[in-house]
């Protein structure tokens, strides 16, 4: 009697070492959903759909995979929640759509010198878009659209070669313009004048202004040299020019 119990309790016993040897390495593991016996080497648990989409916990270090968002490596991106409740990755830009600070855009002037005469206004000839977050750009009218209202700010950088000196001696000047069409009404929103060395030259000129805007509001840059300042009138030369439209939060 007492050998048959002591059969009993040593079976009892393997038993017991066996399911914790045979319980460990299943639950090492865990995969639910389809493909239950199919599970990666590194994961630690894997939920997956009928479509074949995962969840994954990783073994090593525990972070959690998510199959279902877009492929490909995202940088500057943010997890976020959709109105259908799913789990989707948003790109910076999309983000700075629904803080309402998207909008922004850049232009430059690439294509080399740009003459125009002193007695019309000139547009600058951007030809490069740099960025351009909801397509306001325009390169053939080189104009940009507000596409989302908010306030702006609008700064010009221009470098202009002015031709020589005035007929009373004094330097002759540029003018640059930041205007604002709205609803059919066009106004200066920025305005700056800057004058060449006696001899002429090179004119740098900068104009920085912020704008309230609405959707539709068209803004454009001019140039007008000093009418009637130089003997003869000769033309005014732009070598350079840059266009920034920022959206303030």
């Amino acid at each position: 009697m007492k050998t048959n119990q002591l059969l009993t309790k040593v079976f009892a016993s393997a038993m017991f070492a066996g399911m914790m040897l045979f319980g460990s390495s299943v639950f090492a593991q865990v995969k639910i959903g389809t493909n239950p016996a199919t599970i990666g080497g590194t994961s630690n648990l894997e939920v997956e759909a009928a479509n074949g989409k995962k969840v994954i916990i990783e073994k090593s270090v525990g972070t959690v995979q998510i199959d279902n968002l877009p492929s490909g490596l995202e940088s500057d991106s943010l997890v976020t929640v959709g109105p259908d409740g799913v789990l989707k990755r948003s790109s910076l830009s999309t983000i700075k759509r629904i803080l309402g600070s998207s909008g922004s855009a850049i232009m430059t002037k690439t294509n080399g010198n740009q003459s125009f005469a002193p007695a019309a206004s000139a547009v600058p000839t951007f030809n490069n878009i740099v960025l351009d977050e909801e397509n306001g750009l325009d390169l053939t009218n080189r104009t940009f659209t507000v596409k989302r209202a908010g306030v702006y700010t609008f700064s010009v950088n221009t470098n202009t070669i002015i031709p020589g000196t005035s007929g009373t001696g004094q330097s002759a000047g540029v003018d640059l313009y930041i205007m604002k069409t709205s609803a059919g009404v066009v106004t200066t929103i920025g305005r700056n004048q800057v004058e060449a060395n006696a001899g002429g030259g090179n004119a740098l000129n900068t104009v920085t202004t912020l704008s309230n805007c609405q959707v539709g509001d068209v803004i454009s840059v001019r140039l007008v040299g000093c009418i009637n300042c130089i003997p003869g009138n000769p033309n005014y030369t732009l070598t350079s020019a840059s266009f920034y439209a920022f959206k303030n939060m």
